[in-house]
């Protein structure tokens, strides 16, 4: 294998949205593969001097995150010796809102997100049911969580909402008297 440029470089992933902080830091623990990044008006740009290190990056971002991503190989040059085409690669990661384990409202379900890819998948909290659709076809806003604590356990979960007054929740979840909880206040009742 011939001594690459300094320059060179095989594709470019390019981040944008929100939540790019906790994405970049995974991203730079590659930084083997990333030839330099430049910061740009909506996000990052990172050269990679590898196209298969950086879909195999990306492909493990899109699972623990959740993001919408768009391919675009454009051609770049043929090799000398052999006439083949070579591609530059661009990836689009872009966030949403939401990622994977928030709670999010999508139409009439609340849900907690457990893959987004094309469609985003999930599982209703107040029915445990498994859910799926198309970002196209539902909007959804994610709900803010709530720290807490577990007051009582059975026969129901009470927590303490954010007045320090017992709350009774809706859905339920193996959980413990004393133990920490995310909950999420959703159409006049608690949800953990």
């Amino acid at each position: 294998m011939s001594a690459m440029h300094r320059d060179y470089f095989e594709g470019i992933l390019q981040l944008r949205g929100e939540q790019v902080d906790d994405i970049q830091a995974a991203i730079e623990k590659h930084d083997r593969y990333i030839m330099k990044v430049m910061c740009v008006r909506n996000g990052y740009d990172y050269f990679f001097t590898s196209n298969k290190a950086m879909r195999s990056i990306v492909k493990a971002l899109q699972k623990r995150f959740g993001a919408v991503v768009k391919e675009s190989p454009r051609l770049h040059s043929r090799d000398k010796q052999t006439g083949k085409a070579k591609y530059r690669l661009n990836i689009l990661f872009r966030t949403l809102g939401y990622g994977v384990g928030d709670v999010v409202e999508a139409g009439v379900s609340l849900m907690r997100i457990t893959s987004i890819t094309k469609m985003i998948a999930g599982v209703d909290i107040r029915t445990g049911k498994h859910l799926s659709f198309r970002r196209k076809d539902r909007e959804c806003r994610k709900l803010e969580p709530f720290e807490t604590r577990v007051v009582r356990a059975y026969p129901a979960i009470i927590i303490l909402d954010q007045d320090y007054q017992p709350a009774a929740v809706e859905n339920k979840k193996d959980v413990k008297l004393g133990e920490k909880v995310r909950a999420v206040y959703a159409r006049g009742f608690w949800l953990v």
